[in-house]
């Protein structure tokens, strides 16, 4: 009976050890954060900065309400979730599509250009570390943000027209509008209509920033459904492939 119980107990735990390459990858992202915490670390020491403050959550710090800056939280999440379905779509594009490089080439262009977005709003990077730290202009890192997403739009606008681009212009419209009410209130041009004392400058600013992130996700994941739809036709030929609707 022991023999029998012992047999079985090395079966199943034989095929529950992990694979060469499953422990090459538990390494290096076990070791690669390992190393960050450690740069993390020895940074907080060098600087003389409480290490508790670069680890934990911001409100915890100051200790604030959990609500307070959840909108923008959200659009951090959003950026992330937009970046994600894009590099996980480009990668089945690139392994489950005959003919899909020029798709995975528009979701990989997708996937970074959100994951810059990402970082900026996550770190303030054209608010406060580019003009403080590196002394570069906040109109200069805006005019490259510009500057890339007007290089994606020539480079995938005929993909874009063919499928549907006017959520993605929606989209942008309400992102450029987030822009320019961010320099009017800059720039106290609100002044001039007597509402600078009032909240509706920041309703203007990051109102339209939400829109346009919530409708720049919804835009890629419906792009997303349509790509994969199109694989799974290709792995499945029986299956007709319904055409995407125009929008």
């Amino acid at each position: 009976m022991f023999i029998i119980i012992k047999d079985v107990f090395i079966s199943s735990l034989s095929k529950h050890i992990p694979s060469k390459r499953a422990l090459t990858f538990l390494v290096t992202v076990y070791m690669g954060t390992l190393l960050f915490l450690t740069t993390v670390y020895f940074f907080s020491v060098s600087r003389k900065i409480p290490f508790e403050l670069l680890v934990r959550d911001t409100n915890a710090i100051s200790q604030l309400p959990f609500y307070f800056g959840s909108l923008s939280t959200i659009g951090i999440i959003l950026w992330a979730m937009t970046a994600s379905v894009c590099f996980i779509t480009a990668t089945v594009l690139l392994t489950g599509s005959r003919s899909g490089n020029q798709s995975c080439f528009f979701f990989i262009c997708a996937g970074l250009l959100s994951s810059l977005l990402l970082v900026d709003d996550a770190f303030m990077l054209h608010e406060s570390v580019f003009p403080r730290f590196l002394l570069i202009s906040n109109s200069i890192v805006l005019g490259i943000y510009a500057l890339s997403a007007l290089l994606f739009f020539t480079l995938f606008f005929r993909f874009m027209w063919q499928r549907s681009i006017v959520p993605l212009m929606v989209s942008g419209t309400c992102l450029a509008l987030s822009i320019i009410f961010d320099k009017v209130h800059d720039n106290h041009l609100f002044d001039a209509v007597g509402i600078s004392g009032h909240q509706i400058p920041f309703l203007l600013e990051d109102g339209f920033k939400l829109l346009g992130i919530v409708g720049w996700f919804g835009y890629f994941f419906m792009m997303s459904a349509i790509e994969l739809r199109k694989v799974r036709a290709v792995a499945n030929p029986a299956q007709p492939e319904n055409a995407p609707p125009r929008m």
